[in-house]
């Protein structure tokens, strides 16, 4: 048994209510009704950590235990173990074993966030053996001004927090650009399962619960940081391999380009008409692998951050005749026709050309896809506010899924659906190249009545 002079359950309270214990654990359900009171008591107790003991952990209750400064959330009856082990825990100094370790994590950077400084010094104790690079906070506001600074593999967070929540701070977490893709462990003491299931919602992948065993802790960090390791590992080579393939492949495509372009003009003698369109036939086929692998190298640029926008005056309606003209073939060999509706004139836009002109093949290349032999691509240039739109628009077979925006996903396909060869990456390579420029995508579709893709630029 603790003595009960180390700590205070509060039933009931008034605005002269002092505390002198080192933990006070509130038995209330008074809280959502009285709170300035207990905010009041929380201000005049400095050196007290407040608990709330309660059988209703409800997102109400878990908002305003984190406004008013409530560290912990237990469930009722109060489980003298808990209170045993946060004993345990601020009276000793912990000494962290040796670990034997089989992977380097040096260059893998953690970031502790967490109100109490206790908890950020014990975790960062943990991390600290584990050779890894520690960032301690202990405000989410000082976390949140570096998510666009320092990439982060690891996010340990502490949910109640004032002002800024875990749950919030996983939020925009998952909405930064650098550390979209950072794992995330909630430090809490909550057993609610709800609440849980949010933080699993919110792309959590484990939870540490307080009072925790450090040993255990230790090498729960370490075998997720591990493996995350020989993931980026495993990517990278993936990547680089494909990289590398599609860089060498473009050699050997643009040579079989212009040899074929020759004999097609006769170069080398006349031809018949079967072997003409043969020689025809062998362009198409190898322009559009051609096409194949920018669209891999676009893709790998992009994941890379090796997306570097140069930016020149063009007019709009020239660069997109142009595009229309470097896709004839495709649309050609089905008997297509893509026409442009120009209601900007000769206004200019200052983008990447390369890049934006990439989109529009892009664009296209679904388009005639997707299409009916014999029928029309419409590609509508207009002006809307402070934007130009473009739109493609075509009367092909409509895309039958319950959230459209999906399509723009990396490696999502309908091509599976439509008996098709596709690797599911140009329009994900399509938004990632819009939104550089600070514009956006969307896709309006409907099955039976086609599909119109429109994307903005800012003028």
């Amino acid at each position: 048994m603790i003595p009960t002079k180390t700590y205070t359950i509060l039933e009931d309270f008034s605005e002269n209510t002092v505390i002198t214990t080192s933990l006070c654990i509130l038995k209330t359900n008074l809280i959502l009704k009285r709170h300035m009171e207990l905010l009041q008591i929380i201000h005049k107790s400095p050196k007290t950590e407040f608990w709330l003991a309660t059988d209703n952990q409800s997102k109400e209750i878990i908002e305003k235990a984190n406004q008013i400064g409530i560290k912990n959330i237990i469930s009722l009856p109060i489980d003298e173990d808990k209170i045993h082990e946060y004993f345990k825990r601020i009276s000793h100094t912990y000494n962290v074993s040796k670990f034997i370790t089989d992977v380097d994590l040096s260059h893998m950077k953690v970031a502790v966030v967490d109100d109490n400084e206790m908890n950020v010094k014990l975790l960062a104790e943990i991390l600290t053996s584990l050779n890894v690079k520690v960032y301690s906070f202990t405000t989410p506001e000082a976390a949140v001004k570096t998510l666009e600074e320092e990439k982060y593999d690891l996010f340990l967070l502490d949910i109640l927090m004032p002002n800024i929540s875990g749950f919030e701070l996983a939020n925009m977490i998952h909405d930064s650009k650098l550390n979209s893709a950072a794992s995330i462990i909630f430090v809490t003491a909550m057993s609610d399962i709800d609440a849980k299931m949010h933080g699993y919602d919110l792309g959590a992948c484990s939870y540490i619960e307080k009072p925790y065993n450090t040993e255990l802790v230790k090498n729960q960090i370490y075998n997720l940081l591990k493996k995350q390791k020989q993931n980026n590992v495993l990517n990278l080579r993936k990547e680089n391999f494909v990289a590398m393939l599609t860089h060498d492949l473009k050699s050997p495509i643009n040579a079989g380009i212009n040899a074929l372009k020759l004999l097609k003009q006769n170069k080398f003698g006349e031809m018949s008409d079967c072997q003409n369109e043969i020689i025809g036939s062998l362009l198409n086929s190898t322009k559009y692998m051609k096409h194949i692998t920018d669209q891999i190298m676009s893709f790998y640029k992009c994941n890379q951050n090796y997306l570097k926008l140069n930016k020149e005056e063009v007019i709009l309606k020239d660069m997109v005749s142009n595009a229309i003209l470097s896709m004839k073939f495709l649309f050609e060999e089905k008997h297509q026709q893509v026409n442009l509706e120009n209601n900007i004139g000769n206004q200019k836009a200052f983008i990447d050309i390369i890049e934006i002109k990439r989109v529009i093949n892009n664009l296209i290349s679904n388009a005639v896809e997707y299409s009916p032999e014999n029928s029309e691509i419409k590609i509508i240039l207009s002006k809307e506010d402070s934007f130009f739109i473009f739109k493609i628009k075509d009367s092909g077979y409509g895309i039958d899924i319950e959230n459209l925006e999906t399509v723009f996903d990396e490696y999502m396909s309908l091509a599976k659906k439509q008996k098709r060869v596709g690797f599911g990456l140009g329009l994900n390579i399509c938004k990632k190249i819009v939104n550089a420029h600070g514009g956006k995508i969307s896709i309006d579709s409907k099955v039976g009545k086609g599909t119109t893709i429109i994307f903005s630029i800012p003028l």
